[in-house]
């Protein structure tokens, strides 16, 4: 179900951008004597190859753009909790559910929030040794150098 939904989300973002970016490009940016309607291009410039490459990113980029990390901690996790949630909240997120096995966290910026179509979200399933946090992969990566630094300086 999160695949469908993030392939949805997705798949309307690759479509707009594609209208801004190609098919407004092209007819503002071509020759100014096309003779044809706007409608008209379109219906020749919408091709099934392209449409093919939006389909196909829609359906690679919840693979790719999202992951799990397993962070290693010494210790239980109430021992480590303060200087981990600093970190995390240092990144730009806020806490907003906590389970007995798992705690939520989101981007505290709304436009952040926007860009990424809501699925700006951190999950960090709680164990004493590793934590397992899942969310975007580009987040992912800040967090776990930042986590490791932190670690190191503790």
């Amino acid at each position: 179900m999160i695949f469908l939904n993030r392939f949805f989300k997705f798949l309307m973002l690759f479509v707009v951008a594609y209208f801004l970016l190609f098919v407004v490009g092209m007819y503002f940016f071509a020759d100014s004597d096309l003779g044809i309607s706007f409608l008209d291009y379109l219906k020749n410039r919408l091709q099934t190859p392209q449409l093919l490459i939006i389909l196909g990113f829609a359906l690679i980029y919840p693979f790719l753009g999202f992951g799990k990390i397993k962070f290693y901690i010494n210790g239980s996790w109430e021992d480590n909790k303060e200087w981990i949630d600093s970190v995390i909240t240092n990144c730009g997120f806020e806490e907003i559910s906590c389970q007995n096995s798992s705690i939520i966290y989101q981007k505290k910026n709304r436009f952040i929030r926007a860009v990424n179509l809501g699925e700006d979200v951190l999950k960090i399933q709680i164990s004493d040794s590793p934590i397992i946090i899942s969310g975007m992969r580009k987040e992912l990566k800040k967090l776990k150098q930042q986590l490791d630094f932190a670690k190191k300086m503790k």
